[in-house]
């Protein structure tokens, strides 16, 4: 609760919920109170990739990056977890 009733009414006339005088807008508080930039003030949004071009409907191939390295000097038959 607000320390003082004077508050109280300066919050109740911002976010009153669709004119009720007793309640707010619990969500749209929030938003203003809790803004991203904010909380996360060194946040850097990721660039989004470039979509896919299609040839003729067919889709471009996808390359993985999981196996970029090579996997020949794996000795996969001794290097098991028992």
């Amino acid at each position: 609760m607000p320390p003082s009733q004077e508050i109280f009414d300066l919050i109740i006339r911002k976010y009153c919920d669709l004119g009720s005088t007793a309640e707010v807008n619990y969500f749209n508080f929030c938003n203003d109170l809790d803004r991203a930039e904010d909380i996360f003030p060194n946040y850097v949004p990721k660039i989004a990739p470039e979509p896919p071009v299609y040839t003729r409907g067919v889709p471009p191939k996808q390359i993985s990056p999981f196996f970029a390295q090579s996997t020949e000097g794996i000795d996969v038959i001794n290097n098991r977890y028992l």
